[in-house]
């Protein structure tokens, strides 16, 4: 019986140490989008050409007058200013995420969690 403890506890720190290392590792962005308009699924996110993530969940606001992307960003140390935008560009084969930087960026940097606006 006092196996199962220990390997349940064993288990258990071995969930909780990688749910703790996964959110650690990327960074959460949400994106609004006015315009509804239908998107892919798991679009790939780029920044500057280099590809930096994926898009991990598309939902609509509760009146559905706005379309939400959630990215998933790696590496989290990037920095980035709070005041970037998302624009969804199309290729004739797939849909991706472009991540750009503006003209005058703001000082403080984009935490997880943080909505965007996209166009």
């Amino acid at each position: 019986m006092r196996k199962i403890y220990i390997l349940g506890s064993i288990i258990l720190l071995l969930i909780i140490i990688f749910v703790i290392y996964t959110k650690l590792s990327y960074l959460t962005i949400i994106v609004k989008f006015n315009d509804l308009e239908p998107f892919e699924k798991q679009m790939n996110v780029y920044y500057k050409g280099f590809k930096i993530g994926k898009t991990t969940k598309i939902y609509p606001d509760k009146d559905y007058l706005n379309n939400y992307l959630k990215l998933k960003i790696k590496p989290r140390n990037i920095k980035l200013p709070n005041n970037i935008y998302a624009v969804i560009k199309n290729t004739p084969t797939k849909q991706y995420v472009n991540i750009i930087y503006p003209d005058a960026p703001s000082l403080s940097r984009i935490k997880s969690g943080t909505t965007i606006n996209g166009k």
